[in-house]
Parts: structure tokens; C-alpha cells; sequence
């Protein structure tokens, strides 16, 4: 079994990866579904495996923390 430091793979920015996006426009076109947090209700935009992103009209004051 090889060490970590022995593996063979990429290098530099063909080593980057990120999960696929995916539009929630797309995924749903009749109505796009909002997320509701503590601040207010925020229209979706795109999710992935690794989380998802929302529309913010101004920042909301919220303490977000990891998890």
C-alpha cells in the first residue's frame, strides 16, 4: 500500500475539483422553491451536494456558523 505523499494523480490547478451546480431555474421552472432561514425567506439559485446558494436582496445580520 502506497503513502499519501506516493500517490499518483494531478498537479496545480488540474488537481481542482469542485461538485456540480445546478440551477434551480432549471431544476424547477414552474416555481423555484425559497429557503427559509432565521432573517427571512430567500429565493434559491443553484445547489449542489455541497451546499447551496440563495438570492439576498441586502445582507441580512445573521450569525451563520458552520454545520
Amino acid at each position: 500500500m502506497l503513502a499519501y505523499e506516493e500517490l499518483r494523480g494531478a498537479e496545480g490547478r488540474e488537481a481542482y475539483f469542485r461538485l456540480p451546480r445546478y440551477e434551480a431555474r432549471k431544476l424547477f421552472p414552474d416555481s423555484p422553491p425559497r429557503v427559509r432561514a432565521k432573517a427571512g425567506s430567500y429565493r434559491l439559485v443553484d445547489l449542489s451536494l455541497g451546499g447551496l446558494s440563495v438570492l439576498v436582496n441586502e445582507a441580512p445580520a445573521l450569525d451563520v456558523a458552520p454545520g
